[in-house]
């Protein structure tokens, strides 16, 4: 039979394992959190691109529409086709 002192040593000892796999599990959502944090950075960077991307293709289009040189497309080293007006 264990004696009171090893049986609260033991007590606290599962207190602090519990405690630790808290700590753990919140650091694991912390890094996940930031990963998350990361790529949403990542997404508003692309659809900043993409908006100022689109103004482009519009005043390119509107410039055909108002009858100026029509603008063609050109393959640029990226990925993206570009406009060019000839």
């Amino acid at each position: 039979m264990l004696t009171l002192r090893e049986q609260r040593l033991r007590e606290k000892d599962d207190h602090i394992a519990t405690l630790q796999r808290h700590i753990d599990s919140f650091e694991s959502v912390q890094r996940e959190r930031a990963d998350q944090a990361k790529m949403v950075g990542e997404k508003e960077e692309e659809s900043s691109r993409l908006r100022k991307r689109l103004v482009e293709v519009r005043a390119a289009l509107q410039i055909r529409t108002d009858g100026g040189i029509a603008p063609h497309p050109v393959k640029p080293a990226g990925d993206q086709p570009s406009l060019q007006i000839g």
